[in-house]
């Protein structure tokens, strides 16, 4: 993930109560972790492939932790998947009544980019589409989320925080 990106979910933390319990959709490190800005509570990172700062391999889109969390965070995943809306729909159930999905993905003009890399390159077979604000807003609400912020101010990135 890229500096701005963990830059929102640092702003986002400090506009919240303290969290409780974090489950990471996408946890490989490239380029960094959001891991850090939780210390001291439940933390279980996802990704579809064994790598650095991985807990469990799984999909973000089926996944069911051991408990249900308080926080969900995506960093530059969604771009990554075919279906990213069913991965804001699995952080929905899975979070806890009261529970944050904190978002950062890839929007236009943001160039095609490796999920397995982090390179420019996609690898053979890889999926890749920037996620419009109409798209992720609309995913949001038709998951259920009560309430949410997009932020589009930086170029090429769109970041979100929604309620349960």
């Amino acid at each position: 993930m890229h500096s701005e990106a963990r830059g929102f979910v640092e702003k986002c933390l400090q506009s919240l109560p303290a969290r409780r319990s974090v489950v990471e959709f996408g946890g490989k490190n490239i380029n960094g972790t959001v891991r850090g800005l939780f210390p001291g509570i439940p933390y279980i990172s996802i990704d579809i492939e064994q790598a650095s700062g991985v807990d469990i391999v799984a999909d973000a889109a089926t996944y069911v932790p051991p408990f249900p969390p308080h926080t969900v965070v995506c960093c530059e995943v969604l771009e990554h998947s075919p279906y990213p809306h069913k991965i804001i729909n699995n952080a929905y159930s899975i979070l806890s009544g009261d529970g944050v999905f904190i978002v950062t993905t890839a929007t236009d003009p943001r160039l095609p980019h490796s999920g397995v890399t982090g390179y420019l390159e996609l690898e053979p077979g890889e999926h890749y589409a920037n996620i419009s604000y109409n798209e992720l807003h609309g995913w949001l609400v038709d998951a259920g989320f009560r309430s949410n912020s997009i932020d589009v101010s930086h170029e090429g990135d769109i970041w979100a925080m929604a309620v349960k």
